[in-house]
């Protein structure tokens, strides 16, 4: 695989799983010719929808291993290499459909539908390193800031709290560079990494800055960033939430990534810009990239990976 074709493996191998949930139908069927963005799948109770990463036809279902060892039926693609994508004209959905069918937000939520006092809206940066890039932040925090913005003024929400890692006074300033225009969304620095009670540490926090006498259960929500850019992505590009962001990383070196949701390890692991962090045969390269994995730990003295 050549280093222009970093993210374009040959199969991809969409796991037909929403969040915790199996129970899924399937869309298409042998031989369907698929577009980027095109649902293939949904909840059989539900309207929560899996979306093809990938132009291509489908081969059939394929059962394959998710990083925390469940095996799971897939729907493998044969990649076309166009990237052919569903047009939104061809969809004529509403704002508000157009985040239901990700789940990336549940907007029948009480926070989301009912008039509360106090909404707050919790965004943590902390998944990935990817987020304190200083040209990340220069390239695409302004528009991520434009979508919590007009998601707060759709909602009533009151106040909006980005939570990046302490003691990072560089990246602080970067943020703080783009925010000065949105009265209402502060950077808070107040928590360290795998902080553990981290939900209750903010609400806490929150409380005591905004002198509440309480906060209840359905005034706040906490969301990642790259929740955030998903979103973004969705309501500006219209485009489905199709990747992953993983980051790799040895002793010495790391890197971040967005990987097609689908891809398995062993094509990661063939990728040109990869071979900088690992030059020997790794064992458990047929593990899928999934929604829910974050990061991908290699130790070449013992050959194995630390998938989380």
């Amino acid at each position: 695989m050549q280093k222009k074709d970093w993210n374009q493996p040959k199969y991809i191998y969409i796991p037909l799983i929403i969040g915790e949930n199996k129970n899924i139908t399937t869309l298409v069927k042998k031989n369907d010719y698929v577009l980027k963005g095109m649902k293939i799948a949904k909840e059989k109770e539900g309207a929560i929808y899996i979306f093809s990463p990938i132009s291509g036809k489908v081969i059939g279902i394929k059962e394959k291993y998710t990083w925390n060892h469940q095996k799971i039926k897939c729907v493998q693609v044969e990649n076309d290499y166009q990237e052919r994508k569903v047009t939104y004209s061809n969809e004529n959905k509403s704002y508000e459909n157009l985040i239901l069918e990700t789940g990336l937000l549940d907007l029948t939520q009480d926070f989301f539908t009912k008039s509360i006092y106090g909404k707050t809206f919790i965004i943590d940066v902390e998944m990935n390193t990817i987020f304190f890039n200083q040209r990340w932040i220069k390239r695409e925090f302004p528009e991520i800031l434009e979508t919590i913005d007009d998601l707060m003024e759709s909602y009533q929400i009151k106040t909006c709290y980005i939570i990046i890692p302490k003691n990072n006074k560089q990246i602080r300033k970067q943020f703080e560079t783009y925010i000065g225009t949105y009265p209402n969304i502060f950077i808070l620095t107040k928590f360290s990494f795998m902080t553990q009670k981290k939900e209750e540490k903010i609400r806490a926090y929150i409380q005591k800055k905004e002198k509440r006498k309480y906060i209840l259960n359905h005034q706040i929500m906490i969301k990642s960033m790259e929740t955030m850019i998903q979103l973004h992505k969705i309501l500006k590009y219209h485009d489905k939430p199709t990747e992953k962001y993983v980051e790799i990383k040895n002793r010495t070196k790391k890197v971040v990534i967005p990987f097609k949701i689908g891809t398995l390890l062993s094509d990661i692991f063939s990728l040109s810009d990869i071979d900088q962090l690992n030059n020997q045969k790794i064992s458990r390269k047929d593990i899928l990239v999934t929604s829910d994995l974050n990061n991908i730990k290699i130790s070449t003295k013992r050959r194995y990976l630390v998938l989380k």
